[in-house]
């Protein structure tokens, strides 16, 4: 089992106040946490990384400036099927529709109490429950 200080967060969202709040929060709870506004920004991070280093879980606005979150989502997976993939926004109506994110291990709605997140995080990472804050 990994260690919350081990687990790699790739979090993309548009909207620079959320996206600055979250990445912030998320490293004050132990995470590595790397941010991007766009999900071009996101795939380019991920194509020119992909040799060195896999993060634990991508975070993904399902609504974002340039590409449908669902997209970026769909190249992630083709590459590595493994790796963790959480929704995460507040499209309430929309996130009520599961079938449009088949592909995804997690759809959370924002807003959400971080200590909740943090505890669903670090399940899905799967962090022993002792190292929850």
């Amino acid at each position: 089992m990994q260690e919350a200080s081990d687990v790699s967060i790739v979090y993309c969202d548009s909207n620079d106040i959320v996206r600055r709040t979250m990445s912030s929060l998320l490293t004050q709870y132990g995470y590595q946490v790397t941010s991007f506004a766009t999900g071009t920004e996101l795939l380019e991070y991920f194509f020119r990384t992909l040799e060195q280093h896999i993060p634990t879980i991508i975070m993904i606005d399902i609504y974002l400036s340039d590409i449908d979150g669902r997209e970026a989502a769909k190249t992630i997976r083709e590459y590595n099927p493994l790796i963790k993939l959480v929704v995460f926004s507040g499209h309430g109506q929309v996130l009520r529709s599961k079938s449009i994110f088949k592909g995804f291990d997690v759809v959370l709605q924002k807003p959400m109490h971080i200590k909740e997140l943090d505890s669903r995080l670090k399940k899905l990472a799967n962090v022993p429950a002792s190292s929850i804050c």
